[in-house]
Order: C-alpha cells, then sequence, then structure tokens
C-alpha cells in the first residue's frame, strides 16, 4: 500500500510517539475483526491471528507489504513513520468519530482539527494488507479498502467490491474433493 502521488497533508510524524511493533500487534484485532464480521463462508479469524505483523523502514513512499512465503505464513511491514505522516492509532476503532462520511467519495475523511487529520489510518492499512494475507488482489476503486494506495486522513471499511471478491475466494476455499480409487 502507497501514498498516492501529489499533494498531501503535511507529515505529522515529528510529534508522534515512536511506533513500535508492539503497538501494531495489539492493535491488530480491530482489523481482523473487519473482516470476520462479514459473516462469509470463510471465517478467516484464525488463519490472520497467524500472521506475523512488525515495523521496518520501508521505501520512500510505503505504508506496508504484505509477504508470504512458501510455507504458507505471512507477515505484513508496516513503515516505522507511515511515510513521514505517522499512524493514527484509533482509541475507537468501531466508531469512527474521528472521521466523516463523505457520500461522494464512499469513504471516512478526517476533518481538520481531527486526531486523524494528516495521518495515515492504521485501521485500514492492516484491513488493506490482512486483505492480501487472504487472498485479495488490488482494485481500482478508490473507495475500496483495496485500492492500492491511501491518501493521509481517509479510513475506508471493505467495499460491496471487497466483499464479493472475499466471497469468491471463500467458496473457493471451501470447497472440497473428494479423490477415490476403483479397485478392479
Amino acid at each position: 500500500l502507497r501514498i498516492p502521488p501529489g499533494p498531501q497533508p503535511v507529515p505529522a510524524f515529528a510529534s508522534q510517539e515512536a511506533f513500535a511493533s508492539r503497538d501494531a500487534v495489539a492493535f491488530s484485532g480491530n482489523s481482523i475483526a473487519l473482516w470476520s464480521s462479514t459473516h462469509h463462508a470463510m471465517d478467516p479469524a484464525e488463519r490472520l491471528s497467524h500472521v506475523r505483523i512488525a515495523v521496518a523502514d520501508l521505501t520512500p513512499g510505503v505504508l506496508a507489504e504484505q509477504r508470504s512465503a512458501i510455507d504458507g505464513t505471512a507477515e505484513i511491514l508496516l513503515d516505522e513513520d507511515a511515510a513521514g505522516y505517522g499512524w493514527f492509532v484509533d482509541p475507537t476503532p468501531d466508531s469512527h468519530d474521528e472521521f466523516e462520511w463523505d457520500a461522494a467519495s464512499q469513504r471516512y475523511v478526517a476533518a481538520a482539527g481531527s486526531p486523524a487529520y494528516g495521518k495515515i489510518d492504521l485501521l485500514t492499512v492492516q484491513a488493506h494488507e490482512y486483505g492480501h494475507a487472504i487472498g485479495l488482489s488490488h482494485v481500482g476503486t478508490p473507495s475500496s479498502v483495496m485500492s492500492a494506495s491511501l491518501p493521509a486522513g481517509v479510513r475506508r471499511l471493505p467495499s460491496a467490491e471487497d466483499l464479493v471478491a472475499f466471497d469468491r475466494i471463500s467458496e473457493a476455499q471451501s470447497t472440497t474433493t473428494e479423490t477415490f480409487t476403483v479397485f478392479r
């Protein structure tokens, strides 16, 4: 997930305390809940609870990366300073109080004066990377949590497009193939 090109609010990290892996891990249950609460055939909570989360100094402009190993384990790397903007770690992630719904863009936007204004929403970034961990790809819809970029001060939740893609993956993973041998 990247910062989109173009003007962004002034980076806020200079005044923020250091962001640590323990902060990201402690908050990760909120992001897993976004996918688990969708009531689909596959509940990803068990699978996503094994995804490792770490903080690293990523390439400039990169907010996070999801990596999968051959053995099936996954890791989410979060940039230590959210590409210079600072992380917004929401104390009330279920309420979205720090954001206002923008019907035109179909997303939550932090108004000036909000603690989320000018910062990168950790809930959105983790939900995006967990989406990759369950098999979702980037989409071109700007309101989708699976969009390839995230402007500062914006919160996205799984969209109808994301949930349809999740349904397809869920159905494919819940389908079993029976194999049998005929003896003559």
